[in-house]
Order: structure tokens, then C-alpha cells, then sequence
């Protein structure tokens, strides 16, 4: 059974969750952020043409880069917020505390892909990165990343 739930709750490719996996574990996020008296965040990273260097590397590449890019939003989250691969080239963070500022989040997250040199000898790699924090009580985690998307959208750079 426990080899059954790792399978469910993690992607086989980037190594992160899955969405069910953290539609499972955000209830319990809510309930420290309630309790804690603490804002609940959501962010929403997206790695601008995969599709391109899929098509343009193959998909051992492609595999390279969601996981790289797993690694390094890992890397640059707070010890305890949650990462999953959410859908094809998007990834979602699930976080107690105040929301990261998008920019800079952004280009911590870059600057770790590149630092791995998976990209060398092709086109830099970006990702767009939208975010947004309420409370626990009142927001849902689905409004919360409708608006991290669309704070995403806002930032000009949507995939």
C-alpha cells in the first residue's frame, strides 16, 4: 500500500507530488495556517516552451527540464511548502506565510536551472511564475490559484 500511495502522490518524471497528492495534503496547510493565524499561499511556475525543446530535443530533454525545474523550485521554497507537478509544464506551490515576490522568485528559480547547466548548447530557459496569499478560512486553495494564474497572466509571460 505504501509503494501504491507513493506512486499516486508523486510525478514519475520531476519527482515532485502530484496534483492529488497535494489536493490531499493542502487541507491539512490550511489547518496549520488557521491555527497558526498565518496567510496560506499558492504560486504558480510555468516553463515558457517546453513544448519547443520537447520538439526540438526530444523527450529525454523535456524530462530533464520538468525535473530540473522541480529541483530548483524545490531549492527555493521555504522548508515545509509543498511542490507538485500540476499539469504538463505548470507547477504549483502550496505555502504557510506570505506569498513570494513573483520577480525575484522567478529569477531564483532560473538562475538554480541554469546554475545545473541541463540547457547548455540550447535556448536559455525561462518560466513565468504568478502567486497569491489569503486567508485559510475564507479562501479556497482552487481561488487562490485561479489567482496566482492569473497574476501569472498579468506578468505578461504565459506559455
Amino acid at each position: 500500500i505504501e509503494r501504491s500511495t507513493a506512486i499516486a502522490t508523486a510525478d514519475l518524471v520531476s519527482g515532485a507530488l502530484t496534483q492529488r497528492g497535494l489536493q490531499s495534503l493542502a487541507p491539512g496547510m490550511g489547518a496549520i495556517a488557521a491555527r497558526t493565524d498565518r496567510p496560506i499561499y499558492v504560486a504558480s511556475v510555468d516553463i515558457t516552451r517546453l513544448r519547443d525543446a520537447h520538439q526540438a530535443y526530444g523527450k529525454a530533454y523535456s524530462d530533464a527540464l520538468l525535473r530540473t525545474t522541480a529541483e530548483a523550485i524545490g531549492r527555493e521554497v521555504r522548508g515545509g511548502d509543498l511542490v507538485a507537478r500540476w499539469e504538463g509544464d505548470e507547477f504549483v506551490v502550496l505555502g504557510i506565510g506570505d506569498r513570494p515576490e513573483t520577480e525575484d522568485f522567478r529569477l531564483r528559480i532560473e538562475d538554480a536551472i541554469r546554475d545545473t547547466g541541463v540547457a547548455l548548447g540550447r535556448w536559455p530557459i525561462e518560466v513565468s511564475v504568478g502567486s497569491a496569499a489569503g486567508d485559510a478560512t475564507r479562501t479556497t486553495f482552487e481561488e487562490m490559484l485561479a489567482d496566482a494564474r492569473a497574476d501569472r497572466a498579468a506578468s505578461g509571460a504565459i506559455s
